[in-house]
């Protein structure tokens, strides 16, 4: 249901809305992953941790990419060396244009 909330938002661009819907979206997903502590990490900090690696392995630099997403340097080096992200990333952007895309996700 807050998914296809989301969905339609995004469709007819409503952005103040888009944001606020991913907003109880990601207060949803934290309040279930309180509740299940069958892992350690929780999803939230694991998909900061896959897209920090992800920038990391674009160019961005190690402490850009941890301090952009709220993740620690030493967990995204670990990370970043357990993948293969290096070897995928095959588009290329400037740091100007990374940053201000960055900025534009992790903004609230």
């Amino acid at each position: 249901m807050l998914l296809s909330s989301c969905a339609a938002h995004a469709k007819s661009a409503d952005y103040r809305s888009l944001i606020a819907c991913q907003a109880k979206l990601l207060n949803t997903i934290e309040k279930m992953d309180d509740e299940d502590r069958r892992f350690v990490k929780g999803i939230l900090q694991k998909g900061r941790l896959k897209i920090a690696s992800s920038l990391y392995a674009q160019g961005l630099s190690l402490g850009n990419a941890a301090d952009v997403t709220g993740t620690d340097k030493r967990e995204l080096l670990l990370y970043a060396g357990q993948t293969m992200m290096f070897d995928r990333v095959k588009e290329t952007l400037t740091i100007q244009q990374r940053m201000k895309d960055l900025r534009e996700i992790f903004s609230k």
